[in-house]
């Protein structure tokens, strides 16, 4: 998945961020929430996690959560609040526009599920028409099953999980350079060519049923089988 972390620098969110990393999403860290409402208006996220703290109250954070919410157009918003909130701080950030709240210490298993639930209402609820979505779900699952036993590295699953989210449709390489090299400006464009033919080599030995196809000039696509 793709997450807009919104943290100042130096908190929890900073322990988030590593175990967002490990369960192989693809993130955007930013450190007030001023700047995760520009940018939610100028990419597709599949989730947001607001950070609570000293620089960055709950206060402020409910007043500007309408904003983000409009921003990211029905994808979900988590609330981390500090371990001393209670009961009408919790409240008073879902009247805002968190869809849950968690507070510290957070289990990075429970985050990671928590995200993966919003993921499978948003598909089932059609939240949003923006929200990235596989052709087949199924076939998704199983490619993903395929490319853990496949032995991909981090970058390369990444690369996978970035062309699934939009099957069958061309995907650009700024769009690949964001979710894969996150945070990253100076990616050469024959880094990406090698990585894909990394993963097209690995895939071919699973007798995958989708290939990646290059459109020239613009980026990748995953065709899965049968598509038009």
């Amino acid at each position: 998945m793709r997450i807009l972390l919104v943290s100042p620098p130096r908190t929890q969110g900073a322990w988030i961020a590593r175990s967002l990393h490990e369960h192989a999403h693809s993130l955007k860290e930013v450190p007030a929430i001023d700047d995760g409402i520009f940018w939610a208006g100028e990419e597709t996220f599949d989730a947001a996690i607001l950070v609570a703290s000293h620089e960055q109250p709950m206060s402020a954070l409910c007043g500007a959560l309408p904003r983000l919410a409009h921003s990211m157009a029905g994808r979900a918003i988590l609330a981390v609040l500090d371990r001393q909130a209670g009961s009408p701080d919790r409240s008073a950030a879902l009247r805002a526009g968190a869809d849950a709240c968690l507070c510290t210490p957070v289990s990075s298993i429970e985050l990671h599920e928590r995200l993966i639930a919003f993921q499978r209402t948003a598909r089932y609820a059609g939240a949003s028409a923006r929200t990235a979505q596989t052709a087949d779900d199924a076939l998704a699952s199983r490619m993903l099953d395929d490319a853990q036993r496949a032995g991909l590295t981090r970058r390369e699953f990444l690369l996978l999980k970035c062309l699934l989210r939009q099957a069958n449709h061309p995907v650009a390489r700024d769009d690949m350079i964001r979710y894969v090299w996150s945070g990253r400006e100076d990616v050469d464009p024959s880094t990406i060519n090698r990585a894909v033919s990394r993963l097209r080599s690995k895939l071919g030995q699973r007798s995958c049923v989708a290939r990646i196809e290059t459109i020239a000039g613009y980026g990748y696509r995953l065709r899965t089988h049968g598509a038009a």
